[in-house]
């Protein structure tokens, strides 16, 4: 099967990736600096969205950035990993990513309607995202549930945080829960 050539992308595309925090796709990243300094640093004190926001910061500096439209890498979950560490560090796995989000959101060269509208999207996202949480931990963790609610819940509105948590309820509900617990265990 051949695959489809590389292709020019936007830093808004990925910018857009990158405030929903999928930046998996960059897991293999070659930065072409031509001798020069990489021109954004890797942030040390957020251990779980650090790379969401170096990506961000790279994708608005770089000249030009090309997609390579296939699998190159994969991820490995295990109970070592570092997202299994950060399920402890409340701030690192729920606070961080807000800000990743942010981050990333407020690179973005958007305005009007549309720019209200992503706003929006990311606000219920991250509640959906911090739901997903709580479950994943409700068994092992129930006191890290109110942990992460506490944190999670005063960085959006009500609404926004309602219409998350609806949208994880009817995706368990018409589809099943995604959650496998023993890749989490």
């Amino acid at each position: 099967m051949e695959s489809a050539p590389p292709r020019p992308v936007t830093a808004n595309a990925l910018l857009a990736q990158h405030s929903e925090c999928d930046s998996l796709m960059l897991g293999g990243v070659l930065i072409k600096t031509l001798g020069q300094m990489c021109p954004v640093q890797f942030r040390t004190d957020m251990p779980h969205a650090a790379d969401c926001i170096f990506y961000s910061d790279l994708a608005k500096a770089s000249a030009a950035r090309v997609c390579v439209p296939e699998v190159l890498l994969q991820i490995r979950r295990h109970p070592f990993s570092m997202t299994k560490r950060n399920e402890e560090n409340i701030k690192s796995w729920v606070l961080d990513e807000w800000e990743a989000i942010q981050h990333a959101f407020g690179l973005m060269d958007q305005s009007g309607l549309p720019r209200w509208l992503r706003r929006q999207k990311l606000r219920c996202m991250f509640a959906a995202r911090s739901k997903v949480k709580m479950q994943q931990i409700a068994d092992e963790k129930p006191d890290h549930v109110q942990r992460i609610y506490e944190s999670a819940r005063p960085r959006v509105p009500w609404l926004h945080w309602q219409l998350g948590r609806s949208t994880v309820f009817l995706r368990d509900l018409f589809f099943g829960s995604t959650l496998k617990k023993e890749q989490w265990q």
